[in-house]
């Protein structure tokens, strides 16, 4: 005999849904904390002001009556800051936005759900400009030739020589150019992206021709683009902290200025195969003997901040107290920040694995020409698509960031991290 169940009846039954629609992605945004914002107003091109680099030799200690210096000019040079334009689009049909109005038939207004999402996934891609990148939008490069198969092996995240996590900052439904600096030789979409992050599944196969060994890959405007430094992001990103906090070795001329002919406009560099407090305060004392500033604040990637409560863990005197002490998480707001000097140490998700970047935020600028806004000089921020019942938005920021003292900075790179990443979720 058949039993009238909760199948049987399940078209008569009423659903009970929760609240809302709740987000799987992050929010957290780090890199830009650290950045003061200019007051000034950046018109034209670009913003454009003197520094002056190294000091006239015309000074000196001589006996009674002796020659007095041969004058020398103090030198000086232009930085030069060029606009860098981000800008996303949405599109919606009108017949989703009319079935969404009301909370009774949607968890969120599609139209209110895609505006809010497009301005955190920007600012989430910004992050990873400024925490990784160094203006050249390169997310990684190609490390084994493709074979014709969809299958395509990555290294180097942010274009920074590494052999692990090489597809770190790439995402399933991503539009990738793969190109060698002058040509775009496949443009693809990301299917799926390897656990290890060593490898992507693309939608159609690429050939040896097409994925050469060490490509470049950076996002791509849609897959039929062919124009290199128009459609794609290939040295169209703002500058990001790897290229301020650097010597030359990945950004030889920094806003105008050459840093082999001006080497005080290069950051500390030391190469160090495994962290240690020596090098720590190695590359702290250098800072300061070339700067003659202290510095502020210190980036490091979740496997940086581990290696580092490591090394001063067999340093903490624990005493009986009769309470339960506060340990150095760093998980803030709930626990104590982890400080190395009595400075932050911040971890951030987009840092680069095996770099402790030490820096002086007060040297840290951020200059902005449209802070962040929808288009609407048609009067709305919503425009019909053409031949068909939808509309699209338009958001866009225009910035660029840099530093006018890039020796009050310094970097530890090269360093060995095991279990360093944790998968990084959108």
């Amino acid at each position: 005999m058949a039993i009238f169940d909760t199948d049987a009846y399940a078209a008569a039954l009423k659903i009970k849904y929760g609240p809302s629609l709740v987000r799987q992605v992050s929010d957290k945004i780090t890199a830009l904390k650290l950045f003061g914002t200019s007051r000034d107003e950046w018109e034209g091109l670009r913003v454009q002001f003197p520094v002056q680099i190294g000091r006239g030799q015309s000074f000196m200690a001589h006996g009674s009556l002796g020659l007095l210096p041969t004058p020398a000019n103090e030198t000086t040079a232009e930085v030069q800051i060029p606009v860098r334009w981000i800008r996303g689009r949405i599109q919606f049909e009108i017949a989703v936005m009319k079935a969404s109005v009301r909370s009774s038939g949607a968890f969120a207004r599609a139209n209110d759900l895609l505006m809010r999402s497009l301005v955190t996934n920007i600012a989430d891609e910004k992050n990873r400009m400024l925490s990784s990148g160094s203006g050249t939008g390169v997310l990684c490069l190609v490390d084994v030739a493709g074979v014709g198969t969809t299958t395509l092996t990555v290294d180097a995240p942010g274009g920074i020589a590494s052999d692990v996590y090489g597809a770190r900052f790439l995402q399933p439904g991503m539009i990738i150019a793969i190109h060698d600096g002058t040509t775009i030789s496949a443009v693809r979409t990301i299917v799926s992206v390897a656990t290890n992050q060593e490898s992507v599944v693309l939608d159609n196969a690429v050939s040896a021709a097409e994925a050469p060994n060490n490509a470049f890959v950076v996002r791509a405007a849609n897959p039929s683009v062919t124009n290199l430094t128009r459609d794609t992001s290939y040295n169209n990103e703002p500058m990001g902290l790897q290229g301020i906090d650097d010597d030359g070795t990945l950004v030889g001329t920094f806003h105008n200025i050459n840093r082999t002919t001006y080497p005080d406009f290069a950051a500390t560099r030391i190469s160090s195969t495994s962290l240690s407090l020596d090098a720590l305060q190695r590359l702290t004392d250098t800072v300061d003997q070339v700067s003659g500033e202290d510095v502020t604040d210190h980036l490091v990637h979740h496997s940086g901040r581990r290696l580092y409560l490591a090394l001063i863990d067999a340093s903490r005197v624990f005493m009986q107290t009769g309470k339960v002490g506060t340990f150095d998480l760093g998980q803030e707001p709930m626990g104590k920040v982890v400080e190395y000097n009595g400075y932050p140490v911040h971890t951030d998700k987009d840092a680069i694995i095996g770099d402790w970047l030490a820096i002086n935020k007060n040297n840290l600028t951020r200059y902005v020409l449209v802070d962040g806004e929808w288009a609407e000089e048609t009067g709305s921020m919503f425009r019909a698509v053409s031949g068909q019942d939808a509309l699209e938005a338009i958001y866009r920021c225009a910035d660029n960031y840099s530093t006018d003292r890039p020796n009050s900075h310094g970097k530890l790179t090269g360093m060995t991290v095991t279990n360093g990443l944790v998968r990084h979720v959108r």
